[in-house]
């Protein structure tokens, strides 16, 4: 009951001026350039292909610790001239939000800040959809995912929050495209 009582109150009191929209500011992130000659640093993800981020929840509806991760490394994919699409799961939207279909997932295309952004649901959710018991052969998620990477040319992707996105990444190592986790 005591542990209880105090997520109760961190999550009340404690989080809502801390996450207020305007509270807390994304820091910025130096400038980097690319080195150039022997020191030039080769990565796996072609420089201008897109960078597909995984997460979660994402801004505006969430304002968490690894949505600002997520946002401060799609804000320096861009800088860098990248193009970059955070996918994020939705949660208690209405239906009629959602232009698109894919399956039995719904999708809705926003942007935030300058980052294109797509949040997804199901239209009926599988039990545990949002974290730990989604099946990687899930189809309707297979089916997106291919989808998305083939639509959007998706040359790799980071899941910052893998549990609900094992579909994804399971999708992307059977087309060869590499992935970060974090």
């Amino acid at each position: 009951i005591r542990s209880l009582a105090s997520l109760v109150w961190e999550k009340t009191v404690v989080d809502r001026p801390r996450f207020a929209e305007g509270a807390r500011v994304a820091p910025t992130l130096p400038e980097w350039t690319e080195p150039e000659g022997d020191g030039a640093r080769h990565t796996s993800a072609s420089a201008d292909g897109t960078v597909l981020y995984l997460v979660h929840t994402f801004y505006p509806d969430s304002h968490g610790g690894t949505e600002r991760f997520v946002f401060n490394m799609a804000s320096a994919a861009v800088k860098r001239g990248r193009r970059a699409i955070v996918l994020t799961l939705d949660e208690g939207r209405p239906i009629s939000d959602y232009t698109d279909r894919i399956g039995g997932i719904l999708i809705r295309k926003y942007e935030y800040c300058g980052i294109a952004c797509i949040g997804i649901r199901y239209k009926r959710a599988p039990r545990g959809f949002l974290y730990k018991r989604v099946s990687a052969d899930s189809p309707d998620m297979r089916a997106l995912a291919a989808h998305l990477i083939s639509e959007q040319g998706i040359t790799h992707i980071h899941a910052a929050y893998p549990q609900p996105f094992a579909p994804f990444l399971a999708e992307a190592r059977a087309l060869g495209i590499g992935y970060t986790l974090t």
